[in-house]
């Protein structure tokens, strides 16, 4: 009987009503209201998808991203996407005829300013611009100089840009633009330089599932006639197909053929070069080669594939799973005394110091090392060993000299990427028939606007030199 009792009266216990909560009740009340807006919500965008505030602002990020500025709606405009980009990079330059005498250092700082519009028209029809203007700090009006002209606000891009053509899948985009393909050894826009470099033309572009097809055309230089038989400028136009296969993440592989027509001393040199890059777990290879011959009956002197070439290889070990994620890696080039580059990458290869001119008559060991020290910064190290290819009589040694390179990389906020960077040049004995012009006619530095090496006075010794570089990057 008391077993009885007791069970009864725990029965009455456990249906008791508990105490009320006003705060439970009141949560309940906000998880239920939140649960209908999801549902109305969810109503509402399957009804009329157009008007669905978290797909528009989906797609404003998706913009954003891609475009690098804000996008805003003008009427009968379509959409019009703003963006730009602000630079300054300050240079100290130790030593920078390789000759060691009073007065021969230099610092000097360079600017970019880039603004560029882009309006959509339709879905298939966008019109891009984007104008720059690139100068010296001091040579602007302000200063004692007169302006300097290469700081004349100039077009670096201008398009037309037109997708799906008559539903045939193939883009058309017409205009001035930048040609960026590869590991940019063979076609780049040279971002370390202040003015980069640009084509006017067109490319003709499809994708066939992981097959992408691109042809290209362009004038590299267009000759003037002023009045009958007083011709100035030349007359250069490139062509071009470009073939990329990506199978996955991990492995692309190019295939291109560039003939480049001076039609100024009939000359045809015709580019024929493939890429590959793969990526193992832990190890990344890549390799590269561009052979060139000239199929003119011009002027210039005829070369073979056999006689100009660029080869390229790289490898490196990434330790991802290892705090600050380090790498190490490997990397060879070398490029025929007669090779001629189309646009390669100048900065990126053969050194952050630019000394010496990459793949012409050179062979480029390099070895490097990187490592994260901290979220969105990247501390990394090269070393460079340049010889010829072929080394000219005149020079004492294969080995032009040695460069070491550290360069200090990152985010300082969601607008701002700084950049530190230091190199020191070690000459040896073949520097000094590079100086002197004996190959090719060469001096220091590639084809970069604003370049501070000068050759040494004649008879003197090269010395080692150095420089040091701050970089703020502002895109917007």
């Amino acid at each position: 009987m008391a077993a009885a009792l007791g069970a009864v009266a725990n029965l009455g216990l456990a249906q008791a009503p508990a105490p009320s909560d006003p705060l439970a009740d009141l949560q309940r009340q906000v998880d239920a209201l939140r649960r209908e807006l999801a549902e109305l919500k969810a109503e509402k965008a399957a009804e009329r998808p157009g008007t669905s505030l978290e797909r528009e602002v989906s797609a404003f990020s998706s913009r954003l991203q891609e475009e690098g500025g804000g996008t805003v709606t003008a009427p009968n405009a379509g959409k019009i996407t703003l963006g730009g980009s602000y630079r300054a990079r300050i240079h100290y330059v130790r030593n920078r005829d390789f000759d060691q005498h009073g007065g021969n250092d230099d610092d000097y700082t360079t600017h970019r300013f880039r603004l560029n519009a882009g309006v959509e028209l339709d879905e298939h029809t966008k019109v891009f611009a984007q104008i720059r203007s690139a100068f010296l700090w001091g040579t602007q009006s302000g200063s004692f100089a007169a302006e300097a002209s290469n700081g004349d606000v100039t077009l670096h891009q201008g398009y037309g840009e037109f997708t799906d053509l008559m539903g045939s899948g193939w883009d058309l985009r017409l205009g001035r633009q930048e040609f960026v393909y590869g590991d940019e050894r063979i076609l780049s826009n040279i971002d370390w330089e202040e003015f980069g470099r640009v084509w006017d033309g067109a490319k003709l572009s499809t994708k066939y599932d992981d097959l992408g097809v691109d042809f290209l055309w362009a004038k590299a230089a267009e000759s003037f006639t002023a009045f009958p038989g007083a011709t100035t400028g030349s007359d250069i136009d490139l062509y071009g197909v470009w073939i990329t296969y990506s199978g996955s993440e991990d492995f692309s592989v190019d295939v291109h053929v560039l003939p480049i027509e001076d039609r100024s001393v009939e000359s045809l040199f015709v580019h024929l070069g493939a890429r590959a890059r793969a990526k193992v777990e832990m190890f990344d290879i890549g390799g590269e080669f561009d052979a060139v011959r000239d199929r003119g009956d011009g002027d210039n002197s005829h070369v073979t594939y056999n006689e100009s070439y660029l080869l390229a290889a790289d490898a490196g070990l990434s330790f991802e799973d290892v705090e600050g994620k380090p790498r190490i890696g490997v990397g060879w080039s070398q490029g025929t005394a007669s090779y001629v580059p189309v646009v390669p990458d100048l900065h990126r290869y053969a050194g952050i110091m630019d000394v010496v001119t990459p793949f012409v008559n050179l062979i480029d060991w390099e070895a490097n090392v990187s490592i994260s020290p901290m979220e969105d910064w990247t501390l990394s190290g090269a070393y460079h060993v340049f010889q010829f290819e072929n080394t000219p009589a005149a020079a004492g040694d294969e080995t032009l000299g040695h460069e070491l390179d550290v360069v200090l990389a990152g985010a300082c906020t969601d607008h701002l990427r700084v950049e530190v960077g230091y190199g020191h040049f070690f000459p040896r004995a073949g520097f000094e028939a590079f100086e002197s012009g004996l190959v090719g006619g060469l001096t220091p530095g590639t084809s970069l606007a604003f370049n501070p090496w000068t050759p040494f006075p004649a008879g003197a010794s090269a010395n080692d030199s150095d420089l040091i570089y701050i970089q703020f990057d502002v895109p917007f």
